[in-house]
């Protein structure tokens, strides 16, 4: 395992956090977190999610870079999948409920029935 990525944190997200993570400065405020930003249209392929973040949390891990998985539970089985890499996963069941905290998404939820998020 290299280690020139010793210290860094390597957070794993899907795109729809990088307004929220921009706005708050995450990366200008903790110089070693680093952000990777995978398309939220793999929701739609979630097999091809599941490749994607399996082959970016192993680029992270070798260069010796802690992860953060910030994703729900948006394919089968990711949470074993960031257990058994050595990620750690924020939890949360929807992208959106995380990022918008359990209470305000379920209020967002029942305002309009069926609604769904892509």
């Amino acid at each position: 395992m290299s280690q020139n990525g010793a210290g860094i944190t390597r957070i794993i997200a899907c795109q729809v956090f990088k307004p929220a993570l921009a706005h708050i400065g995450l990366t200008k405020r903790y110089p070693n977190v680093r952000v990777t930003y995978l398309p939220s249209n793999l929701h739609m392929r979630p097999r091809k999610l599941e490749v994607h973040l399996t082959r970016h949390v192993a680029v992270a891990k070798k260069k010796g870079e802690r992860v953060i998985c910030l994703y729900g539970d948006c394919f089968p089985g990711i949470e074993g999948i960031c257990q058994q890499r050595g990620a750690a996963k924020v939890p949360g069941f929807h992208c959106y409920d995380i990022l918008l905290g359990s209470e305000q998404f379920r209020e967002l939820i029942e305002e309009t029935a069926g609604t769904y998020f892509l």
